[in-house]
């Protein structure tokens, strides 16, 4: 596990998860696949877009 200080860890943490995720969790890079979005344009976890669980439904 890791520990969060302050903002700029939370970020990066965050920030390092979503790439985890959008790498490994196949449904997950389909999702970021139809938006084409770059996972390396994200500076912030503001950045980081929510996953559509109406995308997740018609996966399932």
């Amino acid at each position: 596990m890791f520990t969060i200080h302050d903002e700029h860890d939370f970020n990066r943490h965050a920030i390092e998860l979503f790439r985890y995720q959008a790498t490994h969790v196949k449904v997950y890079k389909e999702f970021l696949t139809l938006l084409r979005f770059d996972i390396h344009s994200v500076k912030t976890y503001h950045q980081i877009p929510f996953y559509r669980l109406r995308f997740l439904k018609t996966k399932l």
